[in-house]
């Protein structure tokens, strides 16, 4: 889960730090980073005891 926020965190630091503008672009961007790490933390873990998923 942090490996897919440390760009969004390497930019916040470099709008505090080193004052990098923040563009709506920027925003975008990260809203839909935010979103992909929120699906993907919502979808129930498989535990090994549940096995491979059964073919279509």
């Amino acid at each position: 889960m942090f490996t897919n926020l440390q760009p969004l965190a390497t930019a916040v630091l470099a709008h505090v730090f080193l004052g990098e503008h923040v563009t709506p672009q920027f925003i975008g961007g990260a809203l839909v980073v935010i979103s992909g790490v929120v699906l993907a933390q919502l979808r129930a873990p498989r535990t090994a005891a549940e096995g491979p998923p059964e073919p279509a």
